[in-house]
């Protein structure tokens, strides 16, 4: 079975010029922890999610390289980490997004999909051969939502 029996076709995507406040909002509807960014073409260029949003709001030691494992003296709250969100209102999801990400073939295996989201990637884009289009994304809820489907269902 191949990945894309349970790729979502036409994800929301994001393009590279919209604000880390909209794309803060398409992750939280589409629940999901990364979406594809794509260019004017329909070409995937990057992915954003999560990990962009929380390193915008985490307090600047927390970043350096391998960041601290132990940040209990930090005493922020829910404001600290909105007004550092909110301070990055002007950057675009193009200045943040990931460059280095995992794309996927229609033809992928089921199995190379979920060893990759066992791996660690969030968000797999299913990219067409011929075009490099955008086809689809595997993410770990489809993958938990076909195995959890009932085998009736498969045949409908």
């Amino acid at each position: 079975m191949s990945c894309t029996h349970l790729m979502w076709i036409n994800p929301p995507t994001l393009g590279v010029n919209h604000s880390v406040e909209d794309a803060a909002h398409a992750l939280l509807r589409s629940r999901v922890r990364s979406l594809p960014v794509v260019d004017d073409d329909g070409q995937l260029v990057g992915m954003f999610g999560i990990h962009q949003l929380l390193e915008l709001m985490a307090p600047r030691i927390a970043n350096i390289e391998h960041g601290l494992q132990n940040m209990a003296f930090v005493n922020d709250d829910i404001a600290d980490l909105r007004r550092r969100l909110g301070a990055s209102s002007n950057l675009t999801v193009g200045e943040l997004m990931s460059r280095d990400y995992t794309t996927l073939s229609p033809d992928s295996p089921l199995t190379q999909a979920v060893q990759l989201l066992h791996c660690g990637a969030d968000s797999l884009p299913v990219i067409a051969k011929n075009t490099g289009g955008l086809l689809g994304l595997v993410t770990y809820w489809g993958v938990l939502k076909a195995v959890t489907k009932p085998e009736t269902e498969d045949n409908d």
